[in-house]
C-alpha cells in the first residue's frame, strides 16, 4: 500500500482509512455531516473517536482482513 496525498485525492465519504498528520498515524474516517448548520460544518473531514482530526496530509486504505 502507498500513502496518498490529500492534495491529489481523497477517500470516499464514510471510508475508514489510516491517516497521517505530520505527527502521528491513526485510523480515522473520512466523513461529511450533511445535517450541520453551516457550510463549513458540512465539509468532508477526517474524524477519530475523540472528534475532528485536523491537519491530515496523507492517507492509505486499511489492509484487507485476514482470510484464515
Amino acid at each position: 500500500m502507498e500513502w496518498v496525498k490529500c492534495s491529489e485525492r481523497m477517500p470516499e465519504v464514510r471510508e475508514r482509512v489510516i491517516g497521517w498528520n505530520g505527527y502521528s498515524i491513526q485510523t480515522c474516517s473520512y466523513v461529511s455531516n450533511t445535517y450541520a448548520k453551516t457550510a463549513k460544518g458540512r465539509e468532508p473531514r477526517f474524524e477519530i473517536n475523540t472528534g475532528i482530526w485536523h491537519g491530515v496530509t496523507h492517507w492509505m486504505p486499511l489492509p484487507k482482513e485476514p482470510t484464515e
